[in-house]
């Protein structure tokens, strides 16, 4: 190549025209061009790099080694790689050849109209150049360090690395041809600079000043001349020690090599253990993503849920509200009731005290009675017959308001239950309880009534219906005696224990129970006397009476209770009940478990025994399951004990 540009620079023409502006623009388009093709070998060198390393991360993957020489197949790779890199050195150094001949050919063209200005801004620009191809050289020599690097990370060649070498060297001796060719350019620049092109015929003096200005342009070229020698010289020393620590790095560059070995080891062995823990990863956040949607309808069902909780809660709170307002209500009856009772007492023990008194008067009246009797047989017939008309009237009125009550009660349990809640049952009762006082109150009007009607007639009869003692047959005997005495017609009348008609009448000991001491008093007290009423006997029939009694009894016998539909513990009760008719009356049924006994509010189940026998067991008021017939024994000897207490 130097040899080239000296015959260039000493076979040229003296006169040459300059090159034109569009020579000028085709040279910067093939400059142009070459430096797209050196950029294009550039991309396909990194490609080719990268394709590389994917094969060796593939091959460490599946658990081969990264670099198997034996393998044709890599030694052909590696041999690709250093021909790509030998064209890209190739294109470098055809650009600049091509530099350098565009240099030499400025120099040709422009050395005949060249000024002493025009060759130092030649001179400048040709330091720039230079310096820009000493750049240039570091910039491929950084680039060659990394092809190696990247080269020694694929495995050690030991062929592949000789060639490097050579062509490393090659590159070097190239390099000092350029710094020489550019160096005799620059010597020939400021021979031209000195040259008189002019050729004119000029005085001495003229020549003599001109000889002086180019001595002296001729010594300030010198001193340039060697200010550039010791640039060159100092960078030509930097170039060796570059030279020197490119070798130095070679060393270390082997040394590394061992390290990357293991690093590739160790990175191979990462690289397994991150898609390990990646795959895991991806199996941890799909378990994530199934757990959130899983957490996500569970929410949304907990929120229906909640949802539909709190309606039915404030439903609850709307029917808990309800009820409470009605319990209040009933509250307030049931202390009214209470309140009512406890006057009643009150009022009941007033009437055992004046009883008392009674029967003191009784005894005294009884002489009195005795002279009225014998007086007023008519009026005493009169009362006799309305005393028994009255019992009847009252037994009858008791059995059919006991039906009435309790039928009323069964229709309108059994339309409420079927219609309404509990709150509604509850209310149906407080009606009924009303209706039945009001019944009640009403029966005690007209027994009032008749009691005012009888006073005119016989008020000592009155007092000795209230008071009811033991007493009263034997002083009704002698009353029969004393009226028999008195009256006209006494000689055909027998005694009371010869008369038929007594003993059709029926006896208070045969009616009622032993412990109902008080009614048969009260029984006693309005046991008319067949001796003296002959003609009621005869007007009331000698069986009216005997009828009388047994029908109260068919009639209770008749009074059953009717178990609720499809309701096993009312079955069991109505069984009950069958076996023992006196507590019918008793029994109401509020709801399932829930029934009215008398006054008291029962809770009742029915429970299976060991041997499968079914019985009905009731809330006792200590909290435990008792047995119906305990509770029930229990409530009886409460309200013994209660009437024993008003009786004292």
């Amino acid at each position: 190549m130097s040899m080239e540009g000296g015959t260039a620079t000493s076979s040229a023409p003296p006169k040459k025209e300059p090159p034109g502006e569009d020579e000028a623009r085709q040279k910067l388009w093939s400059i142009t061009t070459e430096y797209e093709n050196l950029l294009q070998v550039q991309n396909q060198h990194f490609e080719s790099v990268l394709a590389t390393k994917d094969k060796v991360i593939d091959q460490l993957k599946a658990g081969k080694p990264p670099y198997d020489f034996s393998d044709p197949g890599v030694v052909s790779v590696a041999v690709e790689e250093r021909d790509r890199e030998i064209r890209l050195y190739k294109c470098l150094l055809e650009i600049r050849d091509k530099q350098l001949m565009e240099l030499q050919h400025v120099i040709d063209y422009g050395a005949g109209t060249a000024t002493p200005g025009d060759m130092s801004d030649l001179a400048s620009e040709k330091n720039a150049q230079i310096q820009t191809l000493m750049d240039e050289l570091q910039v491929l020599r950084e680039e060659v360090l990394q092809m190696k690097s990247s080269s020694s990370a694929r495995g050690p060649v030991a062929g592949v690395t000789t060639s490097t070498s050579d062509e490393l060297q090659q590159l070097r001796k190239e390099k000092e041809d350029l710094e020489k060719i550019v160096l005799q350019k620059e010597k020939q620049i400021q021979a031209i600079s000195t040259i008189d092109t002019t050729n004119n015929d000029i005085s001495a003096l003229q020549l003599g000043a001109r000889a002086i200005s180019m001595y002296t342009e001729a010594m300030q070229m010198r001193q340039e001349i060697k200010d550039r020698d010791g640039t060159i010289a100092s960078q030509g020393q930097e170039i060796a020690d570059l030279e020197l620590r490119d070798q130095q790095r070679q060393t270390e560059l082997e040394q590394k090599r061992g390290e990357i070995g293991d690093m590739t080891k160790v990175i191979a062995e990462k690289t397994r253990r991150v898609l390990e823990l990646e795959n895991a990863l991806q199996a941890a956040r799909q378990d994530v993503a199934d757990k959130t949607r899983e957490i996500e309808g569970l929410c949304d069902a907990v929120e229906q849920a909640r949802k539909n909780t709190l309606a039915e809660q404030g439903a609850k709170n709307r029917i808990i509200e309800e009820l409470r307002e009605e319990l209040s209500i009933r509250d307030r009856t049931i202390l009214e009731e209470r309140a009512e009772r406890v006057r009643m007492e009150t009022l009941n023990e007033e009437l055992q005290g004046k009883s008392g008194e009674t029967l003191q008067q009784l005894k005294e009246a009884q002489s009195t009675m005795d002279q009225m009797m014998a007086h007023t047989q008519y009026q005493g017939q009169l009362v006799r017959d309305m005393t028994s008309q009255v019992q009847e009237s009252e037994a009858k009125l008791h059995t059919l308001q006991v039906q009435e009550m309790y039928e009323k009660r069964r229709r309108v349990l059994e339309e409420k239950i079927r219609e309404q809640e509990t709150a509604e049952v509850l209310q149906s009762k407080d009606i009924l309880l009303n209706q039945v006082s009001l019944e009640l109150n009403e029966t005690r009007e007209r027994l009032g009534n008749i009691r005012r009607d009888l006073e005119p007639a016989n008020a000592a009869l009155n007092r000795s219906l209230l008071g009811g003692t033991t007493k009263v047959n034997l002083h009704m005997s002698t009353r029969s005696q004393a009226a028999s005495e008195f009256s006209p017609a006494a000689g055909n009348r027998t005694g009371p224990s010869n008369s038929p008609q007594a003993q059709l009448l029926p006896q208070p000991a045969q009616v009622l129970g032993p412990g109902d001491e008080t009614q048969r008093q009260l029984v006693a007290a309005l046991q008319p006397n067949p001796a003296t009423l002959p003609s009621a006997i005869s007007l009331l029939g000698t069986t009216q009476e005997q009828p009388n009694l047994s029908t109260l009894s068919m009639e209770e016998e008749q009074v059953q209770y009717q178990p609720y539909p499809d309701d096993l513990l009312d079955a069991q009760l109505a069984n009950y009940l069958l076996e023992n008719p006196k507590h019918v009356p008793l029994f109401c049924r509020l709801s399932h478990g829930q029934y009215l006994y008398g006054t008291h509010r029962v809770s009742m189940r029915l429970q299976e025994r060991a041997d499968n026998q079914r019985v009905i067991e009731a809330l006792g008021s200590g909290g435990n399951w008792v047995l119906l017939e305990e509770l029930l024994r229990d409530k009886l000897g409460q309200a013994q004990m209660l009437y024993n207490s008003q009786q004292a």
